[in-house]
C-alpha cells in the first residue's frame, strides 16, 4: 500500500463542493458558458458544415473534430485552468476561459494537446480493434467467394467471437487511453512541458491513481444519468469538472510525497 494513498471519491466531491459554495457564482457562469459555446459549435456543425459535407460521412466526421478540437477544446481548457488556479489561489476571472486564446502559443498548445489525446485514442482502438477486424473478416462469405473457396463450417461461429472481440477491444482501448487522464492538468500546471512529456507525466501517476479516477466517475454516473434531463447539468458539469480537477490535484501531490519516500 502506498504509505500517502490518495483520498477517496468522497473527499474529493466533499472538497468540490466546498469549493463551489465558496465561489458558486464564478463557478456556476464558467459552466454555462462552457455550456453554450458546446451548443454553439453542434448549432454551427448541424447548420453550416454538415451540409457542405453531406455526400460525405468522413468529411463529416473530420469537420466535426476539427471544429471542437479548435474552437470548444481551447474553451474548455481554459475553463479547467481557471478551476486549478481557483484550487490553488482562490482567484477567478470569467475571462481566464479566453486564456488559451490570448496568444497563438497558447492557443497551439491547446490545440495540439486534445489533437494528441485523439490520435493516441485512435492509434490504441485500432490495434486493440484488430482481432475483430480479422475474426469479422474470416467470418465473411465474400472473401471466400472471392478466393473460389467454400465457406468454412467454422466460419459460420465466428459472428459470436467477432462481438465478444469487439467488446473487449473497446473495453481495453478506453482503460489504456484513461492512463493519460491527467494530461490537460498536466500541461496547464506546466506550459514549458513539452505534450510528450506530459504525457509520460500522467501515465506515471496514473499508475497510482487511474483506480481513484474511475472510483470518482463512476459516484458520478447517477449525475451523468439526471443530467439527460438537461436543467442538471448547468450544476453537474461545473461539478464534475471541479471534481476533476480536485483530484488531479491530490494525485499530483500524493505522487510527489509518495516519490520522496522513496527516495529518502
Amino acid at each position: 500500500m502506498l504509505p500517502f494513498p490518495i483520498p477517496t471519491s468522497n473527499v474529493v466531491k466533499n472538497t468540490a463542493k466546498t469549493i463551489i459554495k465558496r465561489n458558486p457564482v464564478f463557478i456556476m457562469m464558467n459552466g454555462l458558458f462552457l455550456l453554450a459555446v458546446f451548443f454553439l459549435t453542434q448549432i454551427l456543425f448541424t447548420g453550416i458544415l454538415s451540409q457542405l459535407f453531406e455526400k460525405s460521412i468522413l468529411l463529416k466526421i473530420l469537420a466535426f473534430l476539427l471544429l471542437n478540437i479548435m474552437v470548444f477544446w481551447p474553451v474548455c481548457m481554459g475553463a479547467l485552468r481557471s478551476y486549478w488556479v481557483l484550487t490553488e489561489q482562490n482567484e477567478h476571472s470569467l475571462e481566464s476561459v479566453f486564456y488559451y486564446f490570448s496568444n497563438i502559443t497558447r492557443y497551439k498548445r491547446a490545440v495540439k494537446t486534445i489533437a494528441l489525446l485523439l490520435l493516441k485514442v485512435f492509434l490504441t482502438g485500432v490495434i486493440c480493434l484488430i482481432p475483430c477486424f480479422i475474426s469479422s473478416l474470416l467470418g465473411n462469405s465474400w472473401i471466400y467467394t472471392a478466393l473460389n473457396s467454400d465457406v468454412p463450417l467454422w466460419a459460420a461461429n465466428l459472428q459470436l467471437i467477432t462481438d465478444f472481440l469487439k467488446i473487449s477491444g473497446i473495453i481495453v482501448t478506453v482503460g489504456v487511453s484513461l492512463k493519460n487522464y491527467l494530461v490537460p492538468i498536466v500541461a496547464i500546471m506546466d506550459e514549458s512541458l513539452y505534450l510528450m512529456e506530459t504525457i509520460h507525466i500522467s501515465e506515471m501517476i496514473s499508475k497510482h491513481s487511474l483506480g481513484s479516477f474511475a472510483s470518482l466517475i463512476v459516484s458520478f454516473l447517477g449525475w451523468f444519468f439526471f443530467s439527460l434531463l438537461g436543467i442538471p447539468l448547468i450544476y453537474a458539469l461545473p461539478y464534475f469538472l471541479i471534481s476533476y480537477v480536485v483530484h488531479c490535484r491530490f494525485a499530483i501531490v500524493n505522487y510527489n510525497l509518495n516519490l520522496e519516500q522513496v527516495l529518502r
